[in-house]
């Protein structure tokens, strides 16, 4: 992450474990010399990745919102997988956001980062 600023990741099923280790894994940065691997502790590379809103949780997707930035959020579906969201934008709608977040979701976010 250090060497490549501009590398865009986009973590799929709402970042997986992610999101919610990262105590554990600042916590390890800070406590064990070993581990500084990165200039920062790794909470601070969480706003360098994108995330798909496949966590079939409305309180873990609001969460991860919440440590991320709505910026970093894109619709994910899974398809076509059996365990996908058969209705993704009804997720989205579940979720408490402003219409011109629903919007960045849906596909403002994914349009100005493929640039189109």
């Amino acid at each position: 992450m250090d060497r490549h600023p501009n590398l865009l990741f986009v973590l799929p099923h709402a970042g997986g474990v992610l999101p919610n280790l990262i105590g554990r894994l600042d916590h390890g940065w800070n406590a064990i010399p070993a581990a500084k691997h990165s200039a920062q502790v790794p909470s601070a590379y969480l706003h360098r990745f994108m995330y798909d809103t496949i966590a079939h949780s409305t309180p873990m997707m609001e969460f991860i919102i919440s440590q991320v930035g709505i910026e970093r959020i894109m619709m994910g579906s899974d398809y076509c997988f059996a365990v996908g969201d058969d209705r993704p934008v009804e997720v989205v709608e579940q979720l408490r956001l402003s219409p011109e977040q629903r919007k960045m979701i849906l596909g403002g976010t994914a349009a100005k980062i493929l640039k189109i």
